[in-house]
């Protein structure tokens, strides 16, 4: 494809999707190096390549084994934002439990059927979510 498509990483097995939108943070580097992950809790689906304008809620703190070692790996979570639609989600904890627990299933079963190993390791707020953003944005020199 030519310059300002878009590129799939990955395509996911038969009767796997995901749960809400999921992508990445342009301009910003993880310690995996990939782009910062994040996952628009969202009513209605977008379309692949569309940039969203997102309010961070909160993270999925988590890591994946790479080469023998662990690496960090987080999931930001977000809700859409438009200047004539603010979000009514505005803290991770306002998500209902249920909603949360099968996001977790989800990536669980997600990295296992890429063959990769993967442990949650706990949830933080909106705060640690823009640090994690700043911290990716740095790495690149974006800021």
């Amino acid at each position: 494809m030519g310059h300002g498509g878009a590129r799939v990483s990955r395509l996911l097995p038969t009767g796997m999707h995901f749960p809400y939108d999921f992508g990445s943070i342009p301009g910003t580097r993880s310690e995996d190096g990939d782009p910062l992950d994040v996952l628009v809790l969202n009513d209605a689906p977008t379309f692949p390549g569309c940039l969203l304008t997102v309010r961070l809620i909160g993270v999925l703190r988590a890591e994946q084994r790479e080469a023998r070692k662990w690496i960090r790996n987080d999931r930001l979570l977000g809700v859409p934002q438009t200047p004539v639609n603010e979000p009514q989600t505005r803290r991770l904890q306002e998500v209902p439990e249920e909603i949360l627990a099968g996001i977790e299933q989800f990536f669980g079963a997600y990295n296992r059927a890429q063959g990769r190993e993967f442990r949650l390791k706990g949830r933080g707020g909106p705060a640690e979510a823009e640090r994690l953003l700043r911290r990716a944005e740095r790495l690149t020199g974006r800021r």
